[in-house]
């Protein structure tokens, strides 16, 4: 993917707050990962420019596969995640959504393991799937949509847009979020998670972290997504960081001598402590920002 398209590659301003002022943060398989002073965005640049991305989205062997023959076993160990935003969606639903719950939208359903479970506990009459990827999935008062949120023009509109794990992959954060207004009814709600590029996993494992990938072309901390939103017209409600699993990973690198602590005696004696501790610091992770999963809500101003 990266050396078929390397010649459509197109280097620009931070794609968030459009400023030229940045600096490069770091490389990873020959990417450059630019971070705006302005707004803290990290964003690849040079980068493929959309028409690729498109291309990439739609004819992608990898992708196809993935969906297609997805072990059973991989589905049950995502179930956890699965149930963990429906639990959130439940619960920011019931905290902020001023109207009833009529129509979700989910933007990037993969298989549509999410779907399955808000249609079993009955909390929306319709639910739709926007995919580019063919989904073959059968529940009843769920439809797909084989489009990108770009081309998607509703009769009615949703009362909750959900994208979990897709705002990283997008080129274009600003039209991303004027194409999901466009689905939104007056009042309702959008939900995201993203990458914290701000975690103290990043700050420790550099490339080691499985996120800093290839497709992750914009990375956000708390701050770059709340300059976003602000800018780009929306409030935001709520944003945290409830990951579990940053000191164990940090944990696991070190341990395997992937990494090196020696100049952070605080965190080795973290690393080697019981699980006691551990889970205490993970809370103060948390409570900090500084987890490396980051989920948000917010509404159209």
């Amino acid at each position: 993917m990266i050396i078929k398209f390397a010649d459509v590659f197109e280097d620009f301003g931070c794609p968030s707050c459009s400023s030229d002022q940045r600096h490069l943060k770091f490389k990873h398989w020959g990417l450059d990962y630019q971070r705006c002073e302005i707004c803290r965005l990290v964003y690849v640049s040079p980068c493929p420019n959309a028409d690729a991305r498109s291309w990439y989205l739609n004819n992608s062997k990898g992708l196809k596969y993935w969906r297609e023959n997805l072990p059973a076993t991989s589905s049950k160990s995502r179930l956890p995640i699965y149930l963990n935003r429906f639990n959130f969606i439940k619960k920011v639903s019931e905290d902020f959504l001023k109207i009833d719950k009529k129509i979700l939208l989910e933007v990037g359903a993969g298989n549509g393991e999410l779907a399955e479970i808000l249609v079993q506990n009955n909390m929306f009459e319709e639910i739709i799937l926007v995919e580019p990827q063919p989904l073959d999935i059968s529940l009843p008062s769920c439809r797909v949509i084989q489009e990108e949120i770009s081309n998607v023009n509703l009769t009615k509109l949703a009362d909750v847009v959900i994208a979990f794990e897709v705002l990283e992959h997008i080129n274009d954060p600003k039209k991303f979020l004027h194409d999901l207004g466009n689905t939104i009814a007056k009042g309702g709600l959008l939900i995201m998670s993203t990458p914290n590029i701000d975690s103290l996993e990043i700050a420790c494992l550099g490339g080691l972290s499985d996120l800093i990938m290839f497709d992750h072309v914009r990375l956000y901390s708390p701050k770059s997504i709340k300059y976003l939103l602000n800018q780009e017209g929306w409030d935001l409600e709520l944003i945290e960081t409830p990951g579990l699993l940053d000191i164990e990973r940090i944990k696991n690198n070190f341990h395997t001598n992937l990494i090196d602590l020696a100049t952070d005696p605080a965190l080795r004696f973290i690393c080697d402590a019981d699980d006691a501790i551990m889970n205490q610091f993970q809370s103060f992770i948390q409570d900090q920002l500084l987890s490396s999963h980051m989920q948000f809500v917010a509404r159209k101003r």
